[in-house]
């Protein structure tokens, strides 16, 4: 269904820079978009760890669902970064104020940007979470940081 509506071809051409991949995320074109996307993710999330579950009720739900929401929030949430990052990178004043709010020089790249907002626990928490339930292994690992198990299935 979705390859009739969607141009599913793949290029055997790559380029070492990133480009501008809007045309492949489904209808996400802005950094609203994403952030709009977040919010959906934390309803549901919120959704699923209803408070007022009787204890019988909270037994018998997939705990599965939480952390499916959880680690989806997460991903959301730490490339939101990216998406404003690309999107005020062109603007040289909204540039330079967000620069100046993380206190960073005016010639900081993407990368120097997500080591200072990693100083910030609960953005270093969802680039934990979004990046080990991608990857599994990280190269940059917070020394300490982990996570509540939400269960283990095997």
């Amino acid at each position: 269904m979705i390859g009739k509506c969607l141009d599913m071809s793949m290029s055997s051409k790559t380029s070492s820079h990133k480009q501008n991949a809007h045309h492949m995320t489904l209808g996400m074109y802005s950094s609203w978009d994403a952030l709009r996307k977040l919010e959906w993710e934390i309803s549901v999330y919120k959704s699923v760890m209803d408070p007022k579950d009787s204890p019988s009720d909270k037994l018998s739900r997939d705990i599965r669902k939480p952390m499916y929401a959880a680690i989806n929030a997460s991903i959301t949430g730490w490339h939101l970064v990216e998406w404003v990052w690309y999107e005020i990178n062109g603007i040289p004043q909204r540039k330079s104020g967000f620069l100046e709010m993380l206190t960073l020089p005016g010639n900081a790249g993407l990368s120097q940007i997500k080591d200072e907002i990693r100083k910030i626990p609960e953005f270093n928490a969802t680039h934990q979470i979004a990046h080990a339930s991608k990857h599994s292994h990280l190269e940059k690992i917070t020394e300490g940081f982990s996570t509540p198990v939400f269960i283990n299935v095997w």
